[in-house]
């Protein structure tokens, strides 16, 4: 629902403000369907904001507002007040009932739609729900009219109907009118338009009616379920109704727990087949379309609109159409209720992220939180890694990183993302981080951890400052750092100096630290080979490819050595390995090469 913002006060305060804005009230009466989902159990209010807001209103309008609560369950005398009178609604007694089903008979069968005595007291007491016989309930009107179709449509009485389906004694017996006029008499178009019009978590506008038929390719099936009384209209005929019970079973034949809090905040429910969810986004798909027809790219916040943007909203996240998002306007979703927006889009990102949806439609996803929250560090600084993975220019994956280490400057992780794509875009601007990090540093020195030092070092490098990357690296290595790019880089850096022992000597601390990593195995078997190691080396390389390494390092290093021994096919069998596991790059191509010419 669009959200409520309760004025502030107690309940008087709130009745004085009331009467102040609203001098001359209009009549009306206010009806609220499941209104026992505003009480706990009938004892107390579930949002006391509302109880209150709800006893300023009576208070405020007297009886200019008239409001009809349909519960399901009483509620407790102390919720009721006074001026309240309760009625309950039994249903059809059993005159009424007889004169109903008479009614309804198709012409020519009167005499066997005619119900009285034992027979009548049978059908009575089945559509109460009754299985005592000393004992009477009204019958239930909806249940009634199930069974007047269900035995019109297939030519029968109802009391044979009711003979077919006394077996179901596990179910209500409106629930197995219900299947039996889903299974047996609705057409399969018919079945699938009330399908979807289940789907709606409001009243089904009028001019969706059409719209619906075309998209989803189902001539006449709305008349079809219109003569059978599955649909109401309001006063006006601007919009229709599924009733219900008729909606919430019809949710659960498709796989919706019947929970009305999951309904309203989630999209499809989980284990679903794959055939199964392509029909319920189709369908979700086809709603989400009607509204955004109405909506027409619409900005100015009315509450027609507003209903408009927020079903459509729901239904473009249940269909995965999440690049359709952008469609709507923002001012629109934030109008509604920011706070559960933002809850939906989060939930439906994480699904995202888990069913590896496309880049682009995540991104979309981020943006509107982004701009929904503008604020939000995590949705920056996920929208600057996803952007990144897509493959976005450089100055757009900044912005989103500037913006999240603004949010949270004292977030490591932020300020490593913003050295990593400043570190990118070459020498000048890997100064710029580095002169940004000393003044970084002066505020919020919690941020600078192990791995935005090691981004310094690179930049460093960037900018033709190998020593002074080195020494910032033993710094961090003389300080106990567990980053195994500090040992790898410098061990990297001593290998290319020749200084072979002092190599093998920074892998070792590492190694003996637990911070070692295939990188570091591979720069070890580097350093055997250099230092004339060879057969080292080789063991070193195949213990990893054993192992199941994915660095084609180790294979391209073996195939070469194997290579310079004459070992031909074993050179050729580590390449196909390499193949195989799909990590081929361009040394192993080049291996490839250099193999095909000694052939």
């Amino acid at each position: 629902m669009i959200a409520l913002c309760p004025p502030p006060g107690t309940v008087d305060e709130i009745a004085d403000e009331l009467r102040e804005r609203y001098r001359q009230p209009q009549a009306i009466v206010v009806w609220v369907d499941k209104a026992h989902t505003w009480f706990n159990q009938g004892e107390r209010w579930v949002d006391e904001e509302l109880g209150k807001l709800f006893r300023a209103l009576r208070k405020a309008l007297g009886q200019r507002w008239r409001w009809v609560l349909e519960l399901r369950e009483k509620p407790s005398a102390a919720l009721q007040g006074a001026g309240v009178m309760v009625l309950e609604v039994p249903g059809i007694d059993r005159t009424g009932l007889a004169e109903w089903l008479l009614a309804s008979a198709p012409p020519g069968q009167e005499v066997h739609w005619r119900y009285s005595g034992d027979e009548l007291k049978r059908l009575y007491q089945w559509l109460g729900n009754r299985r005592d016989e000393d004992r009477s309930q009204a019958a239930n009107p909806l249940a009634t009219r199930l069974l007047i179709e269900v035995a019109t449509a297939q030519g029968s009485t109802p009391t044979e109907v009711l003979q077919r389906l006394l077996s179901r004694v596990e179910q209500r017996v409106d629930t197995a009118l219900l299947a039996d006029l889903y299974d047996s008499v609705l057409s399969a178009k018919e079945r699938e338009l009330l399908n979807t019009l289940a789907l709606y978590r409001d009243a089904v506008p009028t001019d969706h009616i059409e719209k619906l038929e075309a998209a989803l390719h189902l001539p006449n099936s709305w008349d079809g379920l219109e003569r059978r009384c599955m649909l109401a209209t309001d006063a006006n005929g601007d919009r229709w109704f599924l009733h219900g019970f008729v909606a919430g079973w019809v949710r659960h034949r498709l796989g919706y727990p019947t929970a009305d809090d999951f309904w309203m905040d989630s999209c499809l429910p989980d284990d679903l087949h794959y055939d199964q969810r392509q029909l319920l986004q189709r369908w979700h798909a086809a709603v989400a379309e009607c509204w955004l027809k109405q909506l027409d790219g619409a900005r100015r916040i009315t509450r027609p609109n507003l209903l408009r943007a927020r079903e459509a909203f729901h239904h473009l996240l249940s269909a995965d159409r999440a690049d359709l998002l952008g469609t709507i306007a923002v001012e629109l979703l934030g109008g509604i209720d920011e706070g559960r927006m933002l809850r939906r889009l989060w939930e439906y990102h994480a699904t995202q992220r888990e069913r590896r949806l496309p880049l682009a439609e995540q991104i979309t996803v981020l943006e509107l939180i982004t701009q929904l929250d503008e604020y939000d560090h995590k949705a920056w600084r996920f929208l600057g890694e996803s952007l990144r993975r897509a493959g976005a220019t450089c100055e757009r994956v900044q912005s989103c990183f500037e913006r999240a280490l603004q949010e949270s400057p004292s977030f490591p992780p932020y300020l490593a993302n913003l050295g990593h794509v400043l570190l990118s875009r070459g020498a000048d601007v890997a100064q710029i981080f580095l002169d940004r990090l000393d003044q970084h540093r002066q505020k919020h020195a919690e941020a600078v951890n192990d791995h935005v030092l090691a981004i310094a070092a690179q930049c460093l490098i960037e900018i033709g400052q190998v020593a002074q990357a080195s020494q910032l690296r033993c710094e961090q290595i003389k300080a106990g750092s567990r980053n195994p790019a500090f040992y790898n880089d410098e061990a990297d850096y001593q290998l290319s100096l020749g200084q072979f022992d002092e190599a093998l000597r920074l892998l070792d601390i590492a190694q003996q630290r637990g911070v070692a990593d295939g990188y570091s195995v591979s720069i070890r078997a580097t350093v055997l080979a250099k230092s004339g190691n060879e057969q080292a080396a080789s063991q070193l390389r195949c213990e990893q490819i054993e192992a199941g390494s994915r660095n084609p390092a180790f294979y391209t290093a073996e195939a070469d050595y194997q290579l310079s021994l004459g070992r031909f096919d074993e050179a050729q069998r580590l390449l196909n390995q390499v193949n195989h596991l799909g990590i081929a790059d361009g040394a192993t191509r080049a291996m490839q090469a250099k193999l095909n010419k000694h052939r």
